[in-house]
């Protein structure tokens, strides 16, 4: 029987459990109660009895279910958790009445078991108040406790993992000899980390004589505590930065240890696999839809041991499939850990019923039900392969988006266009997004960098100015970009979320008189009087900079001293949050600059006349709101920002919006026409253009975009620009089909198809085991869309087709690189691109295939193919290139 042992610091967990007894003649009401247990490291080894307990229960099932069936049947001998583990728990701490012990105080009160208001009812037990620590000597019922902390392993022939707890308390900074030793035995050590990092001697000692064999885990938190800069909040591209950062430079011996496991909240993990200490690999898991600290924002109130739920995790999944240690599986580990933690602060120490029962009572911390979620995790996790350091040099820092780099093969060694998970997008759905990094804010969804990291920081300012009860004075922030960008329509969506619908207020100063101050001290008294009713206002004053920047002196005294002056009286505005749209200026770097000749220096003048730098120097904040355009790095000359590679995915997120999905298959639109709509380079009027040209395509139903609903050149020339290039795109597949030879091309599909299916020894369909020209017309059919479809697919990873030059063309290593490694998604593609062909020939999902009735076992989605099934499409993604190849033609970079 192989061991793990739990060791490390020992806490004793106080909980004082609130009630509502006020006075001792309430005799029904429910009083205070008080619980001490074992906690620290203790709860480690808590949970992973319970998983162990529950395994044994559920390998007594399968023991009785494979009992039943013949000796016979069995290839390989089932692996059975519970036959080949053990825990253990070692304490020598608890048995020293010398020195007092370590106790931990907090009180908890029943509270909504989330924020959603559909669970109004729900309630469960969560810290109220944290009273910090203290010292004591053990008294009779601690004593019976510490009894407890030591659990032997029965069988100690086996080490094989060793889990250290260091919590920075009194284990880490003692001498340990006896662990010492033990250490030597272990196959693996686990240490969970916590502040001050990488001191005292347990630690020196493991990292010196064990760092080959040494999984270190901490939270990000713990070097936040050492006032180390690691973004929280913003986006999981500047968090790995800033990591990135810290570790190469103030604390680099954490990559000494083998792997170096770094917890983000319970949204994300960073995993370093430093096996090969010249070439490290970074696997990073995260919920793409939040950002660190999201999800516990939502849930009011604290647990204690969220990191005991993450190390378990990982422990269980290193022993839950082998019998031996499988390290391989630290990343699945890492998905239960976080999944244990959010389970673990969701339901607190348990549900409060609202009578006091004895199902009811508080019972400290449910290890049972932290191993049910470890065993059967309910929340997953993207799994994202980091380059480790990610980037070449620190000219990149910050511009680097996890979206571009899945795109990107390992062997590419450029920026990678995202038109191909544009088109992905389009096609379906924002799903698709799914494993990418995005934000969403009410309606508006974006996966740019730049974009997300601006909202966050803006909707965080908004929440702490809510949240403060001493704000009295206004904020203000800036929204510039470029005409039909839709400038406010994020900041509505955070104001909303936060404030209130109510709070919403908007005025246009260019609709203003000018010089007529009446109507500028009118919008200062109806946003008075919206706060007077109670209601912090979020107001947006758009094309503040209009009139030649007239207005600007007057916005001054309201946006610093929150009052405004009509005649001789001052009128104070109150709790505000002014938003100020421009007009003139695509950026904030942009506004109030101007050219370096006579004219821009005589308009920079005015500029400061009308009290333009005052005005900028008062923004607390501002957004750059790009649109469905490329940014530009000079308006005049339309030259382009390289930088702003998000602007195809921008569309696609748009396009999307106004499409009813109907399934998991693509919606049906024509490739020609998302080509054009994403790729031409300009939409006259932004958001608006595009969204004026898409309520022309739609359909009645509004489930596709439709080709035969685009209006006539002139009209069209109304929404895009150069109209020329959009018709360019447009055709452009066509143009490829035109030429391509289908019926060269089929044959070659079909013969690979037969050849593969033969070399692995599966049975072929008597119907398609022939020559392509004895095949009958459905099945050459058949052939033939998956001859056509192969640029469509090919289009989702930013490559094409074209014809070879003259002689034959060389098979890019690149493009074969690139395929494979996207090759789940492609054969995905090529499984639903068959789906959708057979369906339009009239075939439904059979459970056994009747080619008579056009019935299919394998209409189904890709992800329930059996693996042999998903082996002939990935073949298929294979062959391109060769196929191809015997045809003329070559893949290519989009």
């Amino acid at each position: 029987m192989k061991n793990v042992l739990i060791t490390g610091d020992l806490a004793i967990d106080n909980h004082i459990y609130q009630g509502e007894r006020l006075s001792s003649k309430q005799t029904k009401a429910r009083g205070v109660k008080e619980l001490y247990e074992l906690g620290g490291a203790f709860n480690i080894y808590k949970i992973l009895k319970q998983c162990l307990l529950k395994a044994a229960e559920a390998d007594k099932n399968k023991k009785e279910g494979e009992a039943k069936k013949n000796e016979s049947d069995k290839e390989v001998k089932p692996y059975y958790l519970s036959d080949h583990w053990e825990v253990g728990s070692r304490f020598p701490q608890s048995g020293n009445n010398s020195k007092p012990l370590l106790i931990s105080y907090a009180t908890w009160k029943p509270i909504l078991i989330n924020n959603d208001k559909a669970n109004k009812d729900e309630y469960v037990w969560r810290i109220d108040k944290e009273m910090g620590y203290g010292e004591q000597s053990a008294t009779q019922e601690i004593g019976k406790l510490l009894k407890k902390a030591n659990n032997p392993v029965k069988d100690t022939t086996s080490p094989k993992i060793l889990v250290v707890d260091s919590a920075g308390h009194q284990f880490n900074n003692e001498k340990d000899t006896e662990l010492a030793f033990i250490a030597q035995r272990y196959d693996w050590i686990i240490i969970k980390l916590s502040s001050p990092i990488a001191k005292g001697e347990i630690w020196q000692e493991l990292i010196t004589r064990n760092a080959d064999k040494l999984i270190t885990i901490l939270s990000a938190d713990e070097l936040r505590k050492e006032d180390y800069k690691i973004a929280k909040g913003l986006t999981w591209e500047q968090t790995i930065e800033d990591t990135r950062d810290v570790l190469s430079s103030s604390f680099s011996v954490l990559q000494k240890s083998r792997h170096l496991i770094i917890c983000y909240s319970n949204d994300g993990a960073l995993w370093i696999d430093n096996t090969e200490r010249n070439n490290p690999v970074a696997t990073f898991l995260c919920d793409t839809a939040r950002a660190e600290g999201e999800f516990s924002k939502a849930i009011t109130g604290k647990v204690f041991g969220y990191m005991s739920c993450f190390t378990a995790g990982i422990v269980y999944s290193l022993i839950s499939k082998s019998r031996d240690v499988a390290v391989s599986e630290i990343a699945t580990g890492i998905e239960r850990g976080l999944s244990a933690m959010r389970h673990l602060l969701e339901s607190g120490h348990g549900t409060f019923k609202g009578e006091e029962t004895e199902q009811s009572c508080p019972r400290g911390f449910q290890a049972e039900l932290i191993a049910d979620d470890i065993r059967n995790p309910k929340y997953k996790m993207a799994n994202i392969k980091i380059q480790w350091p990610q980037l070449d040099s620190n000219s990149e820092a910050g511009k680097w988006m996890i979206a571009e780099m899945l795109q990107r093969s390992p062997s590419a060694g450029q920026q990678i266009s995202l038109s191909g998970l544009a088109m992905q997008v389009v096609y379906y759905g924002k799903k698709i997004l799914s494993d990418i990094p995005h934000a969403v804010f009410g309606k508006l969804t974006t996966t740019d960098r730049g974009e997300i990291e601006t909202l966050r920081q803006i909707q965080k300012f908004m929440e702490d100015y809510r949240n403060n009860p001493k704000a009295k004075k206004p904020i203000s922030f800036g929204v510039f970009g470029p005409p039909g960008a839709g400038k406010s329509f994020g900041v509505k969506q955070i104001a909303e979320k936060i404030m209130g619908k109510d709070s919403w207020m908007e005025f246009n100063l260019s609709q203003f008189s000018a010089g007529n101050l009446n109507e500028l001290y009118g919008m200062f008294h109806q946003i008075r009087d919206r706060v007077l009713s109670g209601v912090t206002p979020v107001v947006l004053i758009d094309e503040f900079d209009s009139k030649q920047y007239e207005w600007l002196q007057y916005l001054l005294s309201p946006m610093q001293e929150g009052q405004f002056q009509q005649g001789q009286i001052k009128h104070s505005i109150g709790k505000c949050i002014f938003v100020f749209a421009g007009g003139t200026s695509h950026s904030f770097e942009k506004f109030g600059q101007f050219p370096n000749d006579k004219e821009g220096i005589a308009s920079y003048k005015d500029f400061v006349l009308k009290k333009g730098p005052d005005f900028r120097s008062r923004l607390d904040g501002y957004i750059n709101v790009l649109g469905p355009n490329q940014k530009l790095l000079n308006p005049e000359t339309d030259e382009r920002d390289p930088n702003d590679i998000s602007w195809p995915l921008r569309r696609a997120i748009f396009i999307s919006s106004k499409i009813k999905y109907q399934s998991y298959l693509p919606a049906g639109i024509d490739f020609g026409l998302v080509n054009a709509l994403l790729l031409v380079p300009k939409y006259v009027h932004g958001s608006r253009s595009l969204e004026k040209l898409l309520s022309l395509l739609q359909t009645a139903d509004g489930t596709t975009i439709s080709r035969s609903n685009l209006p006539t050149k002139a009209q069209l020339e109304m929404y895009v620009y150069p109209v020329n290039k959009f018709f360019e795109y447009l055709n452009q597949s066509d143009k490829t089909l035109q030429f391509l030879p289908v019926d060269e091309l089929a044959p070659a599909i079909h013969e690979s198809y037969r050849l593969f299916s033969k070399e692995n020894g599966w049975q072929i369909n008597s119907r398609f085991d022939k020559p392509y020209e004895q095949l009958d017309q459905e099945a050459k059919e058949d052939n033939k869309a998956a001859a056509i479809r192969i640029q469509n697919i090919l289009a989702a990873v930013n490559l094409r087709i074209k014809k070879a030059e003259a002689g034959e063309p060389e098979i890019d290593k690149a493009i074969i690189d690139h395929l494979e490694h996207h090759i789940e998604l492609l054969s995905k593609l090529e499984h639903n691109g068959w789906m959708t062909h057979k369906f339009a020939q009239d075939w439904k999902y059979g459970e056994k295939r009747d080619d008579g009735i056009k019935r299919h076992n394998l209409l189904k989605p890709y992800e329930e193919l059996p693996n042999n099934e998903k082996q002939k499409d990935r073949n298929s993604i294979k062959d391109y290139p060769k196929r191809l190849k015997m045809v003329g033609y070559e893949i290519v970079w989009m």
